[in-house]
């Protein structure tokens, strides 16, 4: 499989991809980060090209993954961000990327208060957004991100994506 070319940046492997893309985890200048490479059929490329504008220039959220560079004047269109999640290895003994998820971490229980810790984070952090014009729209616990941080767990990733035809 041969991956897109990004000028500045080296795609190293296919870590995720959906509706509107296809992430990969990247290096730009010796820095590991996540490239999103969106179909341009899929997205509405001005409202989302507005809405990462928008992220750029609101100060910083940590439960909003950051917007570190973007394209969307010519195909391909990405986003760059920054990579979270580790390398682990599958059980033949391959190396992969894991990211974990809102979504991947439903599958079992959690604790009550661990749970409200994630909804008072997520709600923080779209209130964030609403309070600087920026809508998420298709808010899925697949796109919500997790790390281990002691200021926020979350990093809430695909905003304004999917809205084709405004």
């Amino acid at each position: 499989m041969s991956l897109p070319e990004i000028a500045g940046h080296e795609l190293l492997d296919l870590i995720g991809s959906g509706r509107c893309g296809a992430v990969y985890r990247a290096s730009a200048r010796g820095k590991a980060c996540a490239v999103k490479v969106f179909s341009s059929m899929s997205i509405n490329r001005k409202v989302l090209a507005a809405a990462l504008h928008s992220i750029q220039q609101m100060p910083h959220h940590r439960g909003i993954l950051a917007v570190e560079g973007m394209n969307f004047d010519r195909s391909p269109y990405y986003m760059v961000a920054p990579l979270v999640g580790m390398l682990t290895k599958d059980a033949q003994g391959r190396r992969q990327w894991h990211t974990q998820t809102l979504e991947s971490l439903c599958q079992g229980s959690l604790p009550p208060e661990q749970a409200w810790s994630y909804i008072y984070q997520l709600s923080d952090a779209l209130a964030w957004l609403h309070k600087h014009g920026v809508p998420h729209g298709n808010l899925r616990p697949c796109n919500v991100l997790l790390e281990d941080d002691a200021e926020s767990s979350i990093r809430l990733t695909d905003i304004a994506q999917g809205w084709v035809g405004g």
